[in-house]
């Protein structure tokens, strides 16, 4: 039988999609504003492997990674997936314009 241990803290790897590049930043301030500063962000870069998005986010949509500096504890996760779904929610709130129903995920 394994034995229960503790499970050591994690980096926090968030990514998001959007046809703009200010929501894309509005994401990196939220993420910044809530667990400190980035230690890695990827170059912003054209996700065009699925059409999936298209319909409710529009088209020619574009993607970025940040890594949080601040390590995070696994239990965590939960609800910072909630948290990122409201940030999701009030951008959408916000910054909805031409027809765009999801403008960032």
């Amino acid at each position: 039988m394994g034995e229960i241990r503790s499970q050591r803290p994690a980096l926090l790897v968030i990514g998001a999609l959007s046809v703009s590049d200010s929501a894309l930043e509005w994401i990196r301030d939220r993420i910044v504003s809530q667990w400190g500063p980035i230690a890695c962000e990827s170059e912003v870069f054209d996700f065009n492997q699925t059409s999936y998005y298209d319909q409710e986010m529009g088209l020619n949509l574009k993607k970025r990674f940040w890594a949080a500096e601040k390590l995070i504890d696994r239990s965590d996760l939960a609800e910072i997936k909630c948290r990122t779904n409201d940030w999701e929610a009030e951008y959408a709130d916000e910054y909805t314009s031409g027809g765009v129903v999801r403008p960032i995920n």
